[in-house]
């Protein structure tokens, strides 16, 4: 699972899996995606985002499980940094560790990887998708639409953001791009934003080697307690590595271009502590002295679905004025715009066979300034005051709330 929260990071766009190619194609060994000097940079950067993520969201919330994607929400952070101006767009490229990066160079790593990912393992089903929905009241700058459209293969909707079908709309589009894991992605209290930007991403892989001796076994959860879980296992010969503070190997899907990293602490009381200060500098150690070792590896069967709004976590580490009226998104469009939320839901089943995954992040954007072609929305469906009152002079004859 590891791997999937930390894989590098090498973001693109596309809405069509992999074409599968002959057998002899087919068996091909995974080729090393060549990057540049100011690439490698990039991805760099963006591991170590995606670990201060995972490791804020755990400091954060002290959840059991936990699963995210930040391949996904960068691919939708990055969509949406090329609508920002100014501070808005510099917090936002520091935060996702693009730096001073022109944008060309960005944009040309994305379309480049677009081509890598997709094409690096026949044997994996691998699509990632994007879209645009946006209000009919608003107008996005034919730049910012270009861009993404070339970019990041983005569709390009226009919609009435308060209608329930709309909703609807958005919600069939995820589980259409998710092979249906992420069937619903807002609600209908989400209505009325301004603009939304949203990534699918979907990966289904089976194990190079597959497990074949499964067994009932017990899972010790993190308050000390025994779970009985089915397990697999096998003794074989694969990538291991260990720092001292954790042991770590490599599970290889299909022809070897993609894995899954599972790590475990060498004090098993110290979870918590370790997972606090896993940082770049540690993973790239770990998975730089990765060698091959014989191995007894026993680990759970298990199926996750995780869910998270993530406004508190990026506005800490550092995105702050997306979220507020100091917001700049004047290369997307004339109307005043902040982010109102960035949320993420993920799924993820691991078997004897492989790994399917999924996630969705979506970013809804409202409207911070109304002008003259502006529509007010008012949704009253949260809790509510109401009052009925004479007319000519004011007078209250009844008041009350609502609140459920």
């Amino acid at each position: 699972m590891a791997a999937l929260i930390t894989a590098p990071l090498a973001f693109a766009a596309c809405n069509h899996p992999a074409v599968v190619p002959d057998d002899e194609q087919d068996n091909k060994p995974a080729e090393a995606i060549a990057l540049t000097r100011a690439e490698a940079d990039i991805n760099a950067g963006s591991n170590a985002f995606g670990l201060n993520v995972f490791r804020s969201i755990n400091a954060a919330d002290k959840v059991d499980d936990l699963f995210i994607s930040p391949l996904s929400l960068s691919l939708a952070l990055a969509m949406t940094s090329a609508g920002a101006d100014g501070n808005t767009e510099a917090q936002m490229r520091s935060m996702l560790g693009f730096g001073d990066v022109p944008n060309a160079e960005m944009a040309e790593y994305f379309r480049k990887m677009t081509e890598a990912l997709l094409n690096l393992d026949p044997k994996t089903t691998l699509q990632i998708a994007n879209a645009i929905w946006t209000d009919k009241g608003i107008t996005l700058k034919k730049g910012f639409v270009a861009d993404v459209t070339k970019y990041y293969h983005s569709e390009a909707n226009s919609a009435d953001m308060s209608a329930t079908a709309t909703i609807d709309a958005i919600n069939q589009w995820c589980s259409k791009h998710t092979n249906g894991k992420i069937p619903k992605i807002l609600d209908y209290s989400d209505r009325g934003l301004a603009v939304l930007l949203i990534n699918a991403l979907y990966f289904n892989g089976t194990w190079a080697t597959q497990f074949t001796d499964t067994f009932e076994g017990k899972f010790k959860a993190l308050d000390g307690k025994g779970v009985s879980t089915p397990m697999m296992r096998y003794t074989r010969n694969i990538p291991y590595a260990s720092d001292g503070k954790w042991e770590m190997v490599e599970l290889t899907y299909g022809n070897g271009g993609f894995a899954m990293d599972l790590l475990l602490p060498v004090d098993e009381k110290a979870f918590e502590k370790a997972v606090c200060t896993l940082d770049a500098d540690q993973w790239n150690a770990l998975t730089g002295a990765l060698r091959s070792r014989e191995v007894h590896l026993e680990m759970p069967k298990f199926k996750m679905e995780y869910e998270i709004l993530l406004n508190d976590v990026l506005q800490a580490l550092g995105m702050k004025d997306a979220f507020t009226g100091a917001a700049n998104f004047s290369k997307m469009s004339e109307s005043g715009m902040c982010i109102d939320f960035v949320k993420q839901k993920t799924y993820v089943d691991v078997n004897e066979k492989g790994t399917e995954a999924a996630a969705v992040t979506a970013i809804g954007m409202k409207a911070t300034s109304v002008g003259p072609s502006s529509t007010i929305y008012f949704i009253a469906d949260r809790p509510f005051v109401f009052a009925i009152r004479e007319v000519s002079t004011g007078a209250i004859l009844f008041i009350g709330q609502k609140t459920k």
